[in-house]
């Protein structure tokens, strides 16, 4: 890992994306704060400001995650493990719920075409598969019986369409699908279930068609996973003389993906606002769209103790149109963030970022924003094309100021006389900068004292 990385994922990171902590804490910070009694702080007390602000955000790194192996697991390393716990044993058995909804589909559209109100097929073992149907209103009900006792049922709706009804054709269309069936077909665990819904129209419209699913979800015992929601625009043109389509392209419009898995609940929703035209990437396909601009907003939350992760993600791909194989993405990304851990304040986190590709000595642009209780950090950066040269400032509201240079993927070590260099400022005052030992970044004071950032 190059210096550069160590200072952006070490420093940034922890004085940044992992402060949170204690209340206890951020009074001694508020104690510190600007002058006293109206006399301004002297050098030796700005020193332990600054010192004072350091230790604070280790202690709040720690209390989120364990970055330097200090022996006590933070936060989400916690969370890690028992999101793990919970996911194995958390089952869903996907292979055999797909290969039961094509046998209760299949068979009910074969009764549905020849008229056939009920049938009834031995599948072994004292277990049977009874359907009925009702071919005007096209609604089928299935139940799935061990010695005559009913294990599995549901209801089924299947699209009205005949052998006419072709893609160019039709007005709307609506299919659904909500019962119990089985996790396994053996006897040992025959009565186990899974729920299935399932809930789709497909609307024709002028250009081809719109698709919308208002509940698609697969759940046993506590797991659920699920799309609630998903709209989808589908453009085509039918020839109906060789009864096919010539051409088209399909849109994601928006998808609401939930799940759920012992005391974790998760929901995030993906919406892509813009398509454009790209001809150069994507020669030879139908109507060559990008999705250019797109947007995530989702959360994971912790039902028994509270504990909640949750953010939206914008983002806007500014050259989606022009850019070529091999060429750079131009984007400008948005992040907002909050973390809430039990029986303390939320944290919250704003990040953007943005890059030129023309202009190489200002490539990457980057701001961050950070709060928690009374303690606000900001971060402002820019960085070259390759990630070596740039700088970036480091600002609390309480007065403390990080001014790191970057040089050849190196930090420009400070000198305290002059100003130049990397630094550390308390109200504007110098109070030390920032140099290596032994490869480690470091802050050394004005009184010759020094401390690690990590």
């Amino acid at each position: 890992m190059t210096k550069l990385t160590k200072l952006i994922v070490i420093g940034t990171s922890s004085l940044l994306l992992n402060a949170c902590g204690g209340g206890s804490a951020s009074t001694s910070i508020e104690n510190t704060t600007g002058t006293t009694s109206g006399t301004e702080l002297t050098v030796g007390a700005k020193i332990t400001k600054a010192e004072n602000i350091l230790q604070e955000l280790r202690t709040q790194a720690l209390s989120v995650i364990n970055y330097n192996d200090s022996g006590t697991a933070g936060y989400l390393d916690t969370e890690a493990l028992n999101i793990n716990t919970a996911l194995e044993d958390c089952s869903l058995n996907t292979e055999n719920t797909a290969e039961t909804l094509a046998t209760l589909i299949d068979n009910s559209g074969s009764m549905l075409d020849n008229n056939t109100s009920s049938t009834q097929d031995d599948l072994g073992d004292n277990k049977s598969l009874k359907i009925k149907c009702d071919t005007t209103t096209r609604t089928c009900t299935y139940s799935y019986t061990k010695e005559d006792v009913s294990m599995y049922s549901g209801t089924i709706v299947l699209p009205d369409i005949n052998d006419e009804t072709n893609p160019g054709n039709f007005t709307s269309v609506q299919g659904q699908f909500n019962g119990t069936i089985p996790v396994f077909n053996d006897d040992s665990t025959y009565g186990t279930a899974q729920m299935f819904d399932l809930d789709l129209t497909v609307t024709k419209t002028e250009a081809g068609a719109n698709i919308e699913v208002s509940n698609v979800s697969l759940a046993e015992n506590t797991a659920l996973v699920g799309i609630s929601a998903m709209s989808i625009t589908a453009v085509y043109d039918y020839d109906s003389t060789i009864d096919d389509i010539t051409s088209g392209y399909i849109k994601l419009n928006s998808v609401t993906f939930n799940g759920q898995c012992g005391n974790y609940s998760a929901i995030g929703t993906l919406k892509t606002t813009d398509y454009v035209e790209n001809e150069t990437l994507l020669q030879g396909e139908n109507k060559n769209l990008l999705p250019s601009k797109l947007s995530f907003n989702g959360s994971l939350t912790n039902t028994s103790t509270k504990g909640k992760i949750s953010g939206l993600v914008n983002i806007d791909w500014k050259n989606a149109a022009t850019m070529v194989e091999n060429g750079d993405p131009e984007v400008d990304i948005s992040v907002d963030g909050i973390l809430a851990m039990p029986e303390r304040p939320e944290m919250t986190l704003e990040l953007t970022y943005n890059n030129a590709v023309a202009t190489e000595a200002t490539y990457h642009n980057f701001t961050a924003s950070y709060s928690y209780d009374a303690l606000v950090i900001d971060t402002v950066g820019m960085l070259d094309k390759e990630g070596v040269n740039g700088h970036i400032t480091i600002t609390t509201n309480n007065g403390v100021e990080f001014k790191i240079i970057i040089s050849g993927e190196d930090i420009v070590e400070g000198n305290a006389e002059t100003g130049t260099g990397s630094i550390v400022t308390v109200d504007g005052t110098i109070i030390g900068t920032l140099e290596y030992r032994s490869e480690i970044v470091v802050v050394k004071y004005i009184d010759g004292s020094f401390e690690s950032i990590p």
